[in-house]
């Protein structure tokens, strides 16, 4: 599912003054000061209505799931909620991050969805890179397979092996991560700091652009003869 820009670059979101982080995970990692960031949730909370988070820094690549077997390693349990538009454009195709209530492509009858955000640690490129977790509840869906396995985090490091079966089904499961394996702690400290300090943030795996840019791709364009955002 490639990335396709419109002719401008992407905006960078307003800050939420009034959001914060909680504090981080159980397994050792430093408090997390009250900061600019939307609010990630906790996998046991998320049938919880969330808002979406704003952008903040460079952006983080997606870590993406196909038919190939893929590889990761979790290390928070925290989860940060995003409203997303889905685009299948001819000149733009993916994840779209939501504008709120002015939001053009919800002027123009996109509908908003609900993502889920889970920074992993990619052994394999050795990076840490985003999950988009949909809300879907399906058995094969990838959320209820990976929130029981995101809870064994409290009591042992482990990693994921990913993968898609087909359009919208996956299989995920579960190992203790072996003696010896790269478990990313070093990269991992880092982008953890880096978090804290708000020089990053996972919604930046997102595109988001500003209402005049998303105005200006084609398809939104034409829409629009046949409305206008709401004042």
């Amino acid at each position: 599912m490639p990335d396709q820009k419109p002719p401008h670059g992407p905006c960078q979101a307003g800050q939420n003054s009034d959001a914060e982080l909680p504090l981080d995970l159980e397994q050792g990692a430093e408090a997390v000061e009250e900061s600019s960031l939307a609010e990630p949730i906790d996998v046991s909370e998320l049938d919880n209505e969330v808002s979406d988070s704003p952008e903040s820094g460079p952006r983080l690549a997606q870590f993406r799931i196909d038919r190939n077997r893929r590889f990761a390693i979790p290390f928070l349990t925290k989860l940060w909620p995003a409203k997303v538009h889905y685009l299948s454009y001819e000149s733009l195709r993916g994840y779209v991050g939501c504008n709120g209530p002015d939001c053009v492509l919800c002027a123009v009858g996109q509908a908003a969805t609900d993502l889920y955000l889970l920074p992993v640690y990619d052994p394999i490129t050795r990076s840490v890179q985003i999950m988009l977790v949909t809300g879907a509840l399906r058995p094969t869906a990838l959320r209820p397979q990976l929130v029981p396995l995101l809870k064994r985090l409290s009591k042992e490091r482990i990693f994921l092996t990913l993968q898609k079966t087909s359009q919208l089904d996956f299989a995920v499961h579960g190992q203790a991560l072996p003696a010896g394996a790269d478990d990313g702690a070093e990269i991992i400290r880092g982008f953890l700091d880096r978090l804290e300090e708000g020089a990053i943030h996972p919604s930046s795996a997102l595109l988001q652009y500003a209402n005049e840019v998303l105005a200006d791709i084609p398809e939104v364009r034409n829409a629009l003869h046949f409305g206008s955002p709401q004042e």
